[in-house]
């Protein structure tokens, strides 16, 4: 019996411990994140964590208060691209770093990249992108085949940003 009830108290013990914990990364969370009342002030920000981000090359149309925005990067010898979230929630607005940055050129090679992509809220996107000398580039997407993507005049860099298919 002793032995029962002593499983039965290490087993409430360790629930109120992960309770607890849970609780606690959940409010560090909360308390962490840094609101702005304008969306430059929080792109200004997204630089301010990210220095290595050159530009915002493009952000999508605001759903469901959410903008995806997709930046250039450089560090070193290397150029890429990265996206982030913009959230707006009370009038306030938040920048949420979407996932890994990817090369796209180095001094040894260029590559064309096709990746997965989450918004904060979970809304998943395909991002195409790569490096080009052609105005007149298409690709092709899970949906359709020669699409122009945009270009980045200044770099060459082409990118585009499509819904994915497999959403939750």
């Amino acid at each position: 019996m002793k032995k029962g009830v002593f499983i039965f108290a290490t087993l409430v013990l360790v629930a109120l411990v992960v309770f607890i914990f849970n609780k606690l990364i959940n409010t560090e969370k909360i308390e962490s994140e840094v609101q702005f009342d304008s969306e430059a002030e929080a792109l200004e920000y997204a630089k301010d964590e990210s220095p290595y981000i050159v530009d915002f090359i493009s952000q999508t149309k605001l759903v469901d208060s959410e903008k995806m925005v997709i930046y250039k990067f450089k560090k070193d010898e290397a150029v890429g691209i990265g996206t982030g979230t913009l959230v707006w929630k009370n009038n306030k607005v938040s920048w949420y770093k979407n996932g890994n940055d990817v090369i796209i050129s180095d001094k040894n090679n260029n590559t064309n990249i096709i990746g997965d992509v989450e918004s904060y809220s979970g809304k998943k996107f395909k991002l195409y992108a790569g490096i080009t000398n052609s105005k007149n580039i298409k690709i092709e997407t899970e949906t359709d085949s020669e699409i122009s993507p945009h270009i980045d005049d200044n770099s060459g860099l082409y990118y585009l940003l499509v819904p994915s298919l497999r959403q939750k």
